[in-house]
């Protein structure tokens, strides 16, 4: 049994047909579509998501689009998906498609070149086609976007807004930094690793990351083993990562699920412990970080008779 790449659905692989990454590409510049042309896809909970935040049709498709022309692996399609892909690719072009000015950008660095250049200042000579309709908002309002959908609590949602940033500007290591910040506070301690790792090779002196490394640490999590993630990795898995949480948050195994809430609830708990002890050495109540009155200084007392409920 295996996912569909379009649709997400659950198939037994005898029933998959497998497209290489050429096929895909070339069905998308004959006008294929998902959103369009299966209503499974378009009425799916990340479509459904991605317009509850805000996004228009047009941006959903181009995220897709992006994702689909710089994937290199097969794509395994049901039956359902292939029939709509076939009729679609051999229709009229997607209304949705627009026509715009393409970058050439290094799959290695992530840095835009001149269309001339065989062989990036890098050394990578594997380059793929990025619209600019995609690079339309600037990092710092794609961090606004973040923050705020941060702030609903759309942890996931505002990952992939970073991660949308870090295609523009894959030096900034306070991208990087978020994204593992956000990871660590949702249970996701090994792709949080991967992020904070990048973070400190870019910014060795940055002091947010190492403080979360130590954090994750603290929960008895090994991180020694994770290596950093590269922006090839991420400009891969921007709009299929996304995808594959809100399926996780939908259907996630029971084991991962609990493996994931554990990594939650040993986070909360080292945080807690922090911020007790501190309340305490500064003789404060440790359950509420309210002063106590001359009576409870007297006997000694670390918290107030009433306060059984622990607040931040």
């Amino acid at each position: 049994m295996k996912h569909c790449d379009i649709c997400g659905d659950i198939t037994p692989e005898l029933l998959l047909t497998t497209f290489s990454p050429t096929e895909i590409r070339k069905a998308i510049e004959n006008g294929f579509n998902p959103y369009e042309a299966i209503p499974k896809v378009k009425n799916s909970a990340a479509t459904l998501s991605a317009k509850a935040s805000g996004a228009s049709d047009i941006d959903i498709f181009y995220n897709w689009k992006i994702h689909a022309l710089s994937d290199i692996n097969d794509w395994s399609i049901c039956t359902n998906c292939l029939l709509a892909l076939q009729v679609s690719s051999s229709s009229k072009p997607s209304s949705i498609k627009k026509e715009t000015e393409k970058k050439k950008v290094c799959r290695s660095c992530g840095e835009e070149v001149p269309d001339e250049i065989t062989v990036c200042p890098c050394g990578g000579s594997a380059f793929v086609a990025v619209e600019t309709q995609f690079f339309n908002k600037t990092t710092d309002a794609l961090k606004k976007e973040a923050g705020e959908l941060y702030r609903q609590g759309e942890n996931l949602t505002a990952v992939g807004k970073f991660k949308e940033a870090l295609l523009i500007d894959p030096k900034d290591a306070s991208l990087w930094t978020n994204i593992g910040g956000v990871l660590m506070e949702v249970g996701y301690f090994e792709e949080a690793v991967q992020y904070l790792k990048q973070a400190l090779q870019i910014a060795p002196n940055l002091g947010p990351p190492g403080r979360m490394l130590n954090q994750i640490k603290a929960t008895d999590f090994d991180i020694t083993s994770i290596s950093p993630i590269s922006i090839d990795e991420v400009r891969h898995c921007v709009e299929k990562e996304q995808l594959q949480r809100v399926r996780k948050s939908i259907c996630e195994e029971p084991e991962a699920k609990q493996r994931r809430e554990e990594n939650i609830r040993k986070y909360v708990e080292e945080e807690r412990r922090k911020v007790q002890a501190s309340r305490k050495s500064s003789g404060l109540c440790v359950m509420c970080g309210k002063p106590f009155g001359f009576f409870g200084q007297l006997v000694g007392a670390d918290r107030h008779s009433k306060c059984t409920e622990f607040k931040y």
